[in-house]
């Protein structure tokens, strides 16, 4: 019986974790679910109008991106990043929430500072057209740290805003982005949306925290 050579399965098998972590996908149940189930739902916001448009996405860690060593630790632990997409056809409004688990608390703040440093790179470099970014930090309660991004684009049509949101709870980080048309609106929204994701982290994954 011919056998695969290793080296070609080696290779199958980092391609494979290479597509995921690249392009995500569907891990709705099994081991993952319990992070699925920590990410804000259309409920969750609380207003009409909000769903699902498509599946809920999961990327492993440490393959293409790049391998520091809270990546490394965490992917040592088997996490995945989860993600979900709610979109809002009354307003035009979306939003993108992700929860990563890392290895402590410590590499998690670690690894909030160098998200929200990419975070501002990538939009200045992949906008063609004028706009404005304002990176700062917001108090949220039942967060650790936050860091807040506001980012503007005028196409030749529209004005573009994106705001985002990024937090650790415990050893988790997450991010919160609100997309939408016209001017930006205040924080107070996205900072609601911060507080009620961060409060669904500890009820779903510390309930030993929120006894």
């Amino acid at each position: 019986m011919k056998t695969e050579p290793s080296w070609k399965a080696s290779f199958s098998e980092w391609f494979k974790e290479y597509r995921i972590e690249t392009f995500g996908t569907v891990l709705r149940y099994g081991p993952h679910q319990l992070l699925f189930s920590s990410l804000l739902s259309p409920e969750d916001i609380g207003q009409d109008g909000w769903k699902v448009p498509c599946p809920d996405k999961a990327y492993r860690l440490g393959v293409a991106s790049e391998k520091s060593d809270e990546v490394r630790r965490a992917r040592a632990l088997g996490s995945v990043s989860v993600q979900r997409s709610l979109r809002n056809a009354i307003t035009r409004e979306s939003v993108v929430v992700s929860v990563i688990p890392y290895a402590s608390s410590e590499d998690a703040q670690t690894r909030l500072s160098s998200v929200s440093d990419r975070m501002s790179y990538r939009h200045k470099r992949h906008h063609r057209h004028r706009e404005q970014v304002a990176l700062g930090h917001i108090d949220v309660i039942g967060v650790s740290n936050a860091a807040a991004l506001e980012h503007h684009c005028i196409t030749e049509n529209e004005r573009l805003y994106n705001q985002v949101m990024s937090g650790t709870v415990d050893r988790y980080l997450f991010q919160v982005l609100l997309g939408g048309y016209g001017e930006a609106p205040g924080w107070e929204f996205v900072t609601s949306l911060a507080a009620k994701q961060a409060a669904k982290i500890i009820d779903v994954l510390l309930p030993e925290v929120s006894r």
